[in-house]
């Protein structure tokens, strides 16, 4: 689970800007939160309490969606940068009205667990190369140096022990040839360095990341042809939206290329592996369905020639726009929730009708969720401030820019004297909160 992520210098964002799932002291609504078992600590019981959900408003342009970005583009680096050709550049867009910030490095934190330890990593970078880069983790309930990273110069910590003398020692070569602008938590995860490997695994596989810019995409019929979902839980998700959808099938185009055709080879044998290497995929499962194509098919009920009843087959490219868009949130939802994952989606409720976008929330805080996924989001649906019980003042979060047109983020439990009863839609409009539009429409003629 995220316990909490900073950036700063990225974007709209200029100084440091913390989002922090950490519950606070507050006990009501426990079922928003998890109570996660850490290593005890003395023999003490160590016990975090961590937000299933969290939501963040703000007008347009305020940078809501840039925090999710920032995460979606270290989560990239922390991924694909062991690939990096000599002076390849990080794709880090800085904060650009202070003409200063374009000499600073831009810099990511994470605090996370994985596998019940608690991990913190943090990367100071600019386009060309790694400032600093440290790796820590509680394995015993407290804190313990797995790497810290100035330059190009990485030191383990005294209290993290390879296993070997030999591990020690490819440990060592493996430091000192990384190259600048090659994390080493990236390096570190392809030679099979542990724990490192752990730390790489959970923004790998547990960090899942969806803004309007990469949207949905086929995430869903891709996952249905891999196994990672099953048919049946597509159509029982499918028909919470829609009674009326009878059933649901993936169905296999019978014009897919031969085998043995030498395009198809190419993919097999080039393509494909480096895409299985750079999403995390494993090559058997990717490769079940090289060069096969889909059509996913909803089947209704419907009246034939002789007045009977029948079931007729739609393409999903019939649905409704929400349809087709809920269609491929099934996917990822299903798999974060068995899985434990967290993920995030830039306005949720895109294309999708207020009541259905709250039930997708309320499955984070519902007994379906027995592996503890979170789900964060950036929202326009104030609707959702007027469901009883759905957020905790800790849980809700928005994002304004200042008279410098610096993005600034702040939770509804950090604004003094705003009491659970007042999480309503037009407090929030009505500008109690903050982080609404300032709109001048009856001068609007005067500035033409």
């Amino acid at each position: 689970m995220l316990i909490e992520f900073s950036t700063e210098n990225f974007k709209s964002i200029k100084n440091k800007m913390t989002l922090t799932l950490q519950a606070a002291a507050d006990i009501s609504l426990a079922k928003n939160v998890a109570k996660i078992k850490l290593p005890q600590i003395d023999g003490k019981k160590n016990i975090h309490r961590v937000l299933k959900t969290s939501i963040i408003y703000g007008a347009n342009a305020s940078g809501k969606s840039n925090l999710l970005k920032a995460m979606d583009i270290i989560r990239k680096i922390i991924i694909h940068s062991n690939t990096h050709q000599p002076n390849q550049k990080f794709p880090i867009d800085k904060f650009r009205l202070d003409l200063s910030c374009a000499n600073k490095p831009t810099s990511f934190e994470f605090i996370f667990i994985q596998n019940d330890i608690k991990y913190a990593y943090q990367v100071v970078l600019t386009e060309k190369k790694v400032i600093e880069e440290n790796l820590y983790y509680w394995p015993n309930g407290r804190q313990v140096k797995i790497f810290e990273r100035q330059n190009n110069s990485i030191d383990f910590g005294s209290s993290y022990k390879a296993k070997n003398r030999e591990d020690e020692l490819r440990n060592k070569i493996y430091a000192e040839d990384t190259a600048e602008n090659i994390l080493f938590l990236s390096m570190a995860n392809k030679v099979n360095i542990q724990p490192v490997k752990d730390a790489f695994n959970w923004f790998a596989t547990k960090l899942v990341i969806i803004n309007r810019q990469t949207g949905i995409g086929n995430d869903t019929t891709r996952m249905l042809a891999e196994h990672i979902i099953n048919k049946q839980e597509v159509l029982n998700y499918l028909q919470v939206a829609d009674a009326q959808i009878t059933d649901f099938m993936l169905v296999e185009n019978d014009d897919d290329l031969d085998e043995n055709h030498p395009v198809n080879n190419f993919i097999k044998t080039v393509i494909l592996p480096e895409i299985a290497r750079k999403e995390n995929i494993k090559i058997e499962n990717i490769g079940k369905i090289v060069g096969k194509s889909y059509n996913e098919k909803i089947k209704r009920y419907g009246i034939s020639e002789t007045g009977d009843r029948v079931l007729i087959d739609f393409d999903i490219s019939d649905e409704s726009d929400g349809t087709q868009r809920y269609y491929g949130l099934i996917g990822p939802i299903i798999a974060c929730l068995k899985k434990g994952c967290t993920i995030l989606y830039d306005e949720l409720e895109l294309r999708l009708h207020s009541l259905l976008a709250k039930g997708i929330i309320e499955l984070f805080t519902s007994d379906i969720n027995s592996k503890n996924a979170q789900l964060i989001i950036t929202s326009h649906n104030v609707n959702l401030l007027d469901t009883k019980g759905l957020f905790r003042r800790d849980q809700i979060w928005f994002t304004e820019k200042n008279e410098c047109s610096e993005t600034e983020l702040y939770s509804l439990d950090d604004i003094t004297g705003v009491r659970s009863s007042m999480i309503k839609s037009k407090n929030y409009l009505k500008g109690s909160f903050g982080a609404v539009p300032d709109l001048d429409w009856e001068n609007i003629n005067d500035k033409t």
